[in-house]
């Protein structure tokens, strides 16, 4: 059966700091989101996507805070940033 790919842009997850930081999808679909890995690239080219659980976790904050883990790793600089 004929089908018709489409892009669509991927899930924001947070905004900090004018830095952008989307979901990802296993295989770039739609239906897999996954659990710990994102991006700072709204194309997700490989070389922006991260692991959370890779980064390090602010004294006080829960290893199942994203938000706050990553607020804190772009505070410090440790998220590879897109410069296009």
């Amino acid at each position: 059966m004929p089908y018709v790919e489409e892009w669509i842009e991927p899930e924001l997850f947070l905004s900090h700091q004018d830095v952008r930081v989307y979901r990802t999808y296993k295989d770039g679909d739609m239906d897999y989101m996954r659990c710990y890995w994102y991006t700072t690239d709204i194309y997700e080219r490989e070389e922006y996507e991260f692991d959370v659980r890779k980064l390090p976790v602010p004294p006080g904050v829960s290893k199942d805070d994203h938000a706050a883990i990553i607020r804190h790793a772009i505070d410090h600089d440790l998220l590879k940033l897109p410069t296009d």
